[in-house]
């Protein structure tokens, strides 16, 4: 059996968590020019299909122009990048597609939100992320218990986020493993 093969093999009879880590910002406390470190986790079971959610997300994004079906927001909603050269309007169709597809896809997920004019150096802002993080998997263990398996994907984009997420990872869970993602390979 190849890789892909053993794999659903292995996972088929599992209930698991996908949990899809992105941050917004950067890390450092003294880039007043970025006030916020926002890190984003997308919670999908995976007993919950959502493919036909994510076809009709692809055609709407395709009446726009987007090809690869990727949405990033940081550029689209500050005009920049591959988004320059899209009127305000379809900038404005891309973002409702995206927030209905938020809204029927059968996901949760969770900002964490890091104003970081309130620390005074990049510790006591790493500090209050595990704390924050941590009391957030705490308050949830019930939940997070009924799955045999949590996956967690992340590009590995900032360092001290990475460490963050393995403290948490290793510090909640036992049957869990990262995968290290390019964020284009998944919805």
């Amino acid at each position: 059996m190849g890789g892909d093969t053993l794999r659903r093999f292995y996972y088929k009879n599992m209930k698991i968590l996908s949990l899809f880590v992105d941050e917004s910002g950067t890390f450092n406390v003294y880039a007043k020019h970025i006030p916020y470190y926002i890190v984003s986790i997308v919670f999908h079971n995976q007993d919950n299909d959502i493919s036909r959610e994510i076809v009709n997300l692809n055609n709407g994004l395709k009446v726009y122009g987007i090809s690869d079906n990727i949405v990033h927001t940081e550029p689209l909603i500050r005009n920049e990048s591959e988004y320059k050269n899209i009127s305000n309007n379809d900038r404005r169709g891309i973002l409702s597609k995206f927030n209905f597809f938020i809204k029927h896809a059968n996901i949760n997920y969770k900002a964490f939100i890091f104003e970081k004019s309130r620390f005074v150096d990049n510790y006591k802002l790493e500090a209050q992320m595990i704390k924050d993080i941590d009391t957030f998997f705490d308050e949830r263990s019930k939940y997070f218990s009924e799955f045999d398996k949590i996956i967690l994907y992340y590009d590995n984009g900032q360092v001290e986020l990475s460490k963050i997420l393995n403290h948490t990872m290793a510090l909640h869970f036992t049957n869990y493993e990262i995968r290290k993602i390019n964020p284009k390979d998944y919805k």
